[in-house]
């Protein structure tokens, strides 16, 4: 995904949205679960380079 990333000089917010994308099953709903967790809690989103 990086070297597509490259490719297209995406920012960071785009970087994730596609990453999200491409989740599946479980992986999906974990990540929703850390997002709500998150927003629940006051804490900033979850970027890039965190999420690899």
């Amino acid at each position: 995904m990086e070297d597509y990333f490259a490719l297209y000089d995406l920012t960071d917010a785009h970087k994730l949205r596609l990453g999200k994308m491409t989740l599946q099953g479980v992986a999906r709903q974990y990540w929703n679960f850390v997002e709500e967790q998150l927003y629940q809690l006051g804490q900033p989103p979850v970027i890039w380079d965190e999420m690899k």
